[in-house]
C-alpha cells in the first residue's frame, strides 16, 4: 500500500473539508454512528502499519546515508 509523506508524518490522511451552504445526498444520507465505527476502524489500520512504515523509514535513511557518504 502507497504511503504519501502526510500519512507517514501524521500517521493519517489528509483531508480537505469543503464549506458548502446547500447539502448534498452525501451531506444528508450520512449516518453519524457509522461514521464513528469507520474512524475507529481506520485507527486501528493506521496502529497496524506505523511498523511498517518505520522500517521503510529506517532502510531509506540507511540508503540516503550510504550515497550521501559514497
Amino acid at each position: 500500500m502507497g504511503e504519501t509523506s502526510f500519512s507517514l508524518a501524521y500517521e493519517t490522511e489528509a483531508i480537505i473539508l469543503v464549506d458548502i451552504c446547500m447539502p448534498t445526498l452525501h451531506t444528508i444520507k450520512i449516518d453519524q454512528d457509522q461514521n464513528a465505527i469507520q474512524l475507529g476502524l481506520a485507527q486501528d489500520q493506521l496502529e497496524e502499519r506505523r511498523p511498517d512504515a518505520q522500517i521503510r523509514i529506517a532502510a531509506y535513511q540507511q540508503q540516503i546515508k550510504a550515497s550521501h557518504y559514497k
